[in-house]
């Protein structure tokens, strides 16, 4: 009976904690320090080829050589073109990782946060190796860019930092540089003639938030350096470019990098740049139109932070769906044009600082109106969904076949859909059966064939592509030429053949996005006066020649019908209403509208004048196109030597104009005939799991380095591990799938040392990690001299159900070893102490933060979890139960000033129970003799069976043990601001200054036995006078369970340390105690 009252009772408890419990590798060990951390979700197994060039490997996985071939075609042309333009020769292989598409992209764990580093107080060394990840977006033109832009990445950070190991294997204590400065020269080299961007710049510069360049975070900063890079190399030639960067790595200054190139201070090249800029942009603004007359605001204040896009409008002109996009986190909205009201249908995903994929959704109207379908991605798979107004019901369908769907339409019977998909890295015109869901391939090259449309009902499919001749080609072996513009195409549905019609030819223009108004009419956007605008086009035919039969010749009359100030990123035609909507982003934030058109304005042509950039567009892609060609780089070819003066003797010897033999042939040095190069690829080649260092660690430190429960020593005693070196180093594969390392803390006595070692197998979904952990410490106490080693194994296992979101289950076994030195008679005769115990803990984390700089967040973590401890051995019944939570907020309150904060809170029951001692910081260096590290005079309850041992901070203007008991909480109020950084408007090249933050903080908290904090009875409320039997004397003190502290901090880096000081003062009863000093080496709170 009693050993099934055990399994029930254990059983209850697997249940109770599998309930409360969830979140990472580390509870309240040691304090406030918890590993977060976000998570990569697999979907798919990747199995790995690669390509072996001179200077770069391609890897690729199933159905990517088609990409890795291109990939590396395109990026051994363009590696010698940047190596010439920034005048540096590559010293690293790159190693170049190809996913077909994005979302696959999303599932490697090369970089991957986990949190593991956030309490690193001495920052981590990392050996990154020169890896470039790529994704096919479904556009060659796009992936050239990222080709261009990761080899520009690779080069600068060479120049930089250097490239050699010595070099590299630096902490941040190195060059310090400002936000602005290399994404936006990347930009620069890699996106100068995109259109997109320059719409970006001239946004930021109407809009004047560049003069604040220095103070720009993310996207805006890297848009606002490509400008200035720009403007640099308009101004004092494209070779300003890689002096400045060079003399920036030899002064260690951005600002005296620029003084020394440029003989004038960074702040007037800034100031000059942007009012040249700013009046530009502000003279072409007059000559253009905001907004169509009558037109109506489909979002009357769009949200500054959301992207908006896809903007349809249903056949008979009553909805207008659109899709607002926000880090990730999409939704879809109805907006009715007769009662103006806008209702959301659908929010999926979670908003992340990474690379947002705004291919999906794809909306689309059944030609009834009733009917909206969208296509989106989800785990891997793609997703046809088919929304229905009236019920509000939707209908789900999988679509096979295809990678990816880039855009689509239905035809005028609603049986057909076309649609732009990827498949094995063609981006190809297919048509899908509703009703059979099949698919026919209408295309099979390697060109990219986008936003196709049914035209003439069934009978044809207009679409638009980068394809320079009109004959389809079937062949995926063959290699068409693709050039750099979008035109539009014809395709005869019911009249198959393996020509098509051409409907514009433009040099460099971009056309694309048609729309049918009519038969053989159409209206499209296009770039060709820089700035994104409609078009509208009439195509006919006329007899070209005749022999035996009539061949005609296509021709199109073409017009633009808009002249925007701001490029229009999408819209849709409605033939019933005659009406338009249109996407836009204008100064601040996006636009969208719904306008009435007449198609008499069909014949009428707006003059549009080309804005500089066209100009600049045109010029600059001529003089690259020449630039490309080694030939036109004015390299010397030949060595001509004028032939010997006649009055040269042969016999008298002239000192002043000896001519020696050699000399007096005429020489003449040509080059060897090159032969045109042919790109050959190498032999395919099978990649094999190999490990190499990743990450070094070596420090001095005033923590713990591994996160578990000391062993309760017997009396109110806290070991601190005080000064000692830690030193851990890390190896992983080249897809960071599998992770090795190895650690050892050495203290100044070599007494209480530590140990790790961990594996990880990241590969699949479920994450698996073996850790081996030893601790050695030593317990002093009035009665007793111990040393207490303590053995761990533990296996932990991870299941995320996003990147935010995952579940943590770690199964653990522990052996804890009590040895009593010799110190008197009664001593040597105390028999060692054995323990072991086996654990598991289970752990639910949310980690949607993202760094605003050193210690300071954006968004919320939290963690919730519960273990269960079991001893085990003959005679032995002890368990223990623990469960707990921790909340923490960030909240920018203006740039980088953030108010922080965090709640905690953690219980333990059972018949062991863990003790918690409130007061203190983590990684306390407390070299006063006047304050104590812990407060030994504070009680403890000797009468509980305590197991474990822990500390609950930040409580400050305490020390350590100003309560105790088996439950805790803690508040932590902080208000954080960098403010050097936030006041100074300029580059800081100190780390300790552009680092340097004051802070003003609150905690409160308690801890006590039992449940409720209120009416616990707590050892430490009484107090024994008199010890000696028969009158025992006790007092009870009444302590007011709550204790509070307030104050304020400074932080900063310094040699690469994070330091922290903090002066607070406690308040206790009602009473301000004296102040306390913290001088600490801990991140976060």
């Amino acid at each position: 009976m009693i050993f099934g009252a055990n399994i029930a009772k254990r059983f209850v408890g697997w249940v109770l904690f599998q309930t409360l419990a969830l979140a990472t590798f580390a509870q309240f060990y040691n304090g406030h320090q918890m590993t977060f951390g976000k998570s990569r979700v697999q979907y798919n197994d990747f199995y790995w080829q690669y390509y072996r060039f001179p200077k770069f490997d391609t890897y690729f996985y199933v159905s990517g050589s088609q990409l890795a071939s291109y990939i590396s075609e395109i990026a051994s042309n363009e590696l010698e073109y940047i190596e010439y333009s920034l005048e540096e020769i590559l010293q690293r292989r790159i190693i170049f990782i190809v996913y077909n598409k994005q979302s696959e992209f999303r599932q490697s764990n090369i970089g991957l946060v986990t949190g593991a580093e956030d309490y690193n107080i001495g920052g981590v060394t990392r050996i990154i190796d020169n890896k470039v990840f790529l994704y096919y977006e479904g556009d060659h033109v796009k992936l050239k860019r990222q080709i261009r832009a990761s080899i520009t990445e690779i080069l600068i950070n060479e120049m930089l930092y250097g490239g050699s190991f010595r070099d590299r294997v630096s902490s941040s204590t190195m060059l310090n540089l400002p936000e602005w400065f290399t994404p936006g020269l990347i930009s620069y080299m890699a996106y100068d003639l995109d259109f997109e961007t320059e719409a970006k710049i001239k946004n930021a510069i109407l809009e004047g938030k560049v003069q604040k360049i220095h103070r720009m975070h993310g996207d805006n900063a890297k848009i606002a350096g490509h400008a200035f890079w720009r403007y640099l190399a308009e101004t004092y030639g494209p070779e300003i470019v890689p002096q400045i960067v060079y003399m920036t790595r030899i002064s260690k200054s951005v600002e005296s990098g620029f003084l020394y190139v440029l003989g004038m201070p960074l702040k007037e090249a800034l100031s000059d740049w942007f009012y040249y800029h700013q009046a530009r942009y502000t003279e072409e603004q007059k000559q253009k139109e905001e907004h169509p007359g009558g037109s109506v605001k489909i979002v009357k204040r769009p949200n500054r932070k959301k992207v908006y896009q896809q903007v349809k409008m249903s056949p008979d002109g009553t909805y207008i769906s659109y899709v607002t996009n926000q880090d990730g986190q999409y939704a879809i909205w109805l907006y009715n044009t007769q009662t103006r009201r806008t209702k959301k249908i659908l929010r999926r995903e979670n908003k992340l600082e990474q690379i947002t994929d705004y291919s999906y959704p794809l909306l689309a109207w059944h030609p009834t109106g009733k009917v909206l379908t969208y296509i989106y991605e989800r785990k891997g798979l793609i997703w046809l969904d088919f929304y229905t107004l009236e019920t509000g019901e939707t209908v789900h369908r999988e679509l096979f076949y295809l990678d990816k769907v880039l855009d689509y339409s239905y035809s005028p019977d609603g049986q057909q859909l076309v649609m732009s998909g990827v498949i094995d890295g063609f981006t190809d015109i297919f048509t899908y059966s509703l009703a059979a869901s099949t698919f026919n391939r209408i295309t099979n090259d390697l060109t990219d064939d986008l936003n196709p449309g049914f035209s003439e009902g069934s009978s044809k499919i207009i679409f638009a592509s980068n394809r320079k001749t009109n004959l389809l080609n079937n062949n995926k072996e063959a290699k068409p030429e693709i050039q750099n513009n979008f035109d539009l195409f014809v395709y005869n549905t019911s009249e198959p053949t393996q020509e098509l019609q051409r409907l514009t030819d433009t040099w460099n223009v971009d056309e694309w996005a048609p729309k049918e108004f009519k038969r053989q009419q159409f209206f499209f956007l296009s770039d060709q006066n820089g700035i994104v605008n409609k078009g509208f086009a009439a195509f006919d035919s006329t007899i070209s020649f005749i022999d035996t039969s009539i061949h005609y010749r296509i021709f199109t009359n073409r017009a633009t019908i808009t002249n925007r100030a701001f490029s229009i990123q999408g819209f849709d035609y409605n033939r019933v209403t005659h009406s338009f909507a249109d996407a836009s982003k204008e100064v601040k934030r996006y636009s969208l509208i719904n306008y009435d058109w007449s198609p008499d304005l069909v014949s009428s042509n707006t003059v549009v004048p080309e804005t500089w950039f066209r100009n600049y567009h045109d010029e600059q892609y001529q003089l690259d196109s020449l630039m490309r060609n080694p030939e036109a780089r004015n390299e010397p070819d030949s060595l001509v030597v004028e032939e010997l003066p006649a009055w040269l003797s042969d016999t008298l010897i002239d000192i002043n104009n000896y001519v020696f033999e050699i000399e007096k042939q005429a020489l003449k040095f040509t080059p060897d005939e090159e032969k045109p190069k042919v790109f050959a690829l190498p032999k395919q080649l099978v990649y094999f799991t190999n490990f190499y260092s990743n990450l070094l660690v070596t420090q001095v430190d005033f923590g713990f380095m591994n996160q578990s429960y000391q062993a309760f020593t017997g009396s109110a005693f806290y070991f601190n591990p005080g000064f000692n070196v830690l030193m851990k180093i890390g190896a992983n594969d080249l897809f960071e799938d599998y992770k090795i390392t190895g650690g050892i803390r050495f203290s100044v006595d070599f007494e209480s040392n530590e140990y790790l070692v961990s594996v990880e197998n990241l590969k699949n979904r479920l994450d698996k990690q073996y850790i081996y952990h030893r601790q050695v410490f030593e317990s002093l106490t009035e009665s007793s001299f111990s040393k207490i080693f303590t053995n761990e194994l533990m296996a932990v296992y991870k299941y995320p159900f996003s990147q935010i979101h995952a579940l943590r289950t770690t199964a653990s076994l522990r052996y804890d070893e009590q040895v009593y030195k010799s110190i008197d008679a009664n001593s040597l005769k105390q028999p060692n102490d054995h323990k072991i115990w086996a654990g598991l803990k289970s752990e639910f984390i949310v980690d949607n933060v993202r760094g605003l700089g050193l210690n300071l967040w954006d968004g919320s973590r939290m963690k919730f979890f519960g273990e269960y401890y079991n001893q085990l051995g003959s005679g032995y019944n002890s368990h223990l139960f623990v469960v707990g939570a921790d909340v923490r907020n960030y909240l920018p309150i203006h740039r980088d000033l953030v108010f922080a904060s965090r709640l905690a809170w953690s219980t333990s029951f059972g018949n062991s129970l863990l003790i918690y001692y409130l007061g203190g910081v983590d990684n306390w260096m407390n070299f006063s003799n006047n304050t104590p590290t812990f407060d030994q005079s504070v009680n403890i309850n000797t009468e509980k069976n305590w197991a474990y041992q822990a500390v609950a901070t930040n409580m400050r203007g305490f020390v350590q043990n100003v309560r105790n008991g088996n439950s805790f909480a803690v508040t932590n109020f902080e208000l954080r601001w960098p403010i050097i950084r936030y006041v100074f408007n300029r580059p800081i090249s100190s780390d300790f200054f552009n680092n340097f933050m004051v802070i003003g903080f609150t905690d409160i908290g308690s801890a006590w036995e039992g449940w409720n904090p209120i009416n616990a009875r707590n050892a430490y409320d009484y107090e024994e006078l008199n010890q000696s039997k028969p009158i025992r004397v006790v007092i009870d003190q009444k302590h007011y369970p709550l204790v509070a502290g307030v104050g304020f901090g400074l932080r900063s880096r310094f040699l690469g340390y994070y330091i922290r000081t903090d002066w607070a003062w406690g308040i206790d009863g009602g009473r301000v105690l004296p102040r306390v000093f913290y001088l600490s080496l801990c991140t976060d709170f």
